[in-house]
């Protein structure tokens, strides 16, 4: 059995919403998309205005400065709009999770799936909802955790679709 009490930071959920961001078509499109721009750039420069210069470099910036910053700034949302600490409890039937004065009960069979990524774990109530473990949560057992945790995604029932 584990046991945990913690609140989610900003940095986490930056951390795992890049990680998504960056492991999809999305973020495969944003490096093109910004490579493309960079070559772009460097070959107008010196033929191009004021203005299309400004436009390349704000264009340069767009993926690499600007979608980080405002996905830091909703991963601010996320972690202010949950003003209580969860207490997870994670045991061989399923976990048990308590948020403020809430209390859900989740068997491993009804979980949708559990995902490692570096330095957390995600288990899926859910396709898009899911509780985030990491490993300033986790401490120092968390190679024994990440390896119990990962077992049991084999009592997770495949949904269909």
């Amino acid at each position: 059995m584990y046991q945990y009490r913690y609140k989610t930071t900003r940095g986490e959920y930056w951390k795992m919403s890049m990680y998504f961001i960056y492991h999809s078509m999305t973020g495969m499109v944003n490096l093109v998309f910004t490579a493309a721009l960079i070559a772009l750039t460097c070959a107008k420069w010196e033929s191009s205005g004021t203005v299309f210069r400004i436009c390349m470099v704000l264009g340069c910036c767009l993926f690499p400065i600007l979608q980080p910053l405002a996905v830091y700034l909703s991963a601010g949302k996320l972690a202010s709009g949950s003003g209580e600490d969860t207490e997870i409890r994670l045991d061989d039937v399923g976990i048990q999770v308590k948020v403020g004065n809430t209390y859900d009960k989740i068997p491993w069979r009804k979980m949708v799936r559990i995902a490692k990524l570096p330095g957390m774990a995600i288990i899926f109530t859910d396709p898009s909802h899911g509780y985030l473990l990491t490993d300033r949560v986790i401490g120092e057992d968390k190679a024994t955790f990440y390896d119990w945790l990962m077992k049991k995604q084999s009592q997770i029932q495949v949904k269909s679709k």
